[in-house]
């Protein structure tokens, strides 16, 4: 069987992995929950902490930036306004008491694993990496939703694809990976 991966490098959807990234000549450990493994490939969705940002104004009160969309009403400036002039805010929630409580050990994937599952880190995905702005028109104002023109180009990724023989269930089998490489650069 050939064409099968070692059952050791058989990995589940939702299980926390981690692989070494490399970028330009910098080696680092990162982490993420399998999506899906396709043969030899596994497909792996970065992590990150959960989106906690609001927005507010005189007409949207503390919407959740993820769940906003622009818009679609126009609203009168206010009286006095300036270019200058703040029409609304985004403010972020604290962190919850269990939240702060909570012991993350990278070196453990079931506390990645089960920050993930509480919510408290999501896939990366779900994040709004757009910004939030003023639109402006003869017709008034309102709250606009956007991406920067080079968003496909300079964004950040939200999962990757890894040979499963470079995805390790364990951070330290990662961190071996990334020291034998800066090894091998420096040598």
């Amino acid at each position: 069987m050939a064409n099968v991966p070692p059952k050791d490098k058989r990995f589940e959807s939702g299980e926390i992995v981690f692989w070494c990234h490399q970028c330009g000549h910098e080696y680092s450990v990162h982490y993420g929950i399998v999506d899906e493994q396709y043969k030899f490939d596994v497909y792996i969705d970065y992590l990150a902490p959960r989106e906690r940002r609001r927005i507010y104004s005189d007409y949207v009160k503390g919407v959740p930036i993820d769940e906003f969309d622009t818009e679609q009403r126009f609203h009168k400036l206010p009286k006095n306004w300036s270019y200058d002039t703040k029409l609304f805010e985004i403010k972020q929630d604290p962190l919850t008491q269990e939240e702060i409580n909570f012991k993350l050990d990278i070196n453990k994937p079931e506390t990645l694993k089960e920050a993930y599952d509480k919510g408290f880190l999501v896939k990366r995905a779900k994040i709004f990496h757009g910004s939030i702005e003023s639109e402006i028109t003869k017709d008034g104002w309102r709250i606009h939703k956007g991406y920067p023109q080079d968003w496909g180009i300079n964004r950040t990724p939200n999962y990757t694809t890894v040979t499963c023989s470079k995805v390790y269930r364990t951070y330290d089998e990662a961190q071996k990976e990334v020291d034998e490489h800066i090894e091998e650069y420096k040598r």
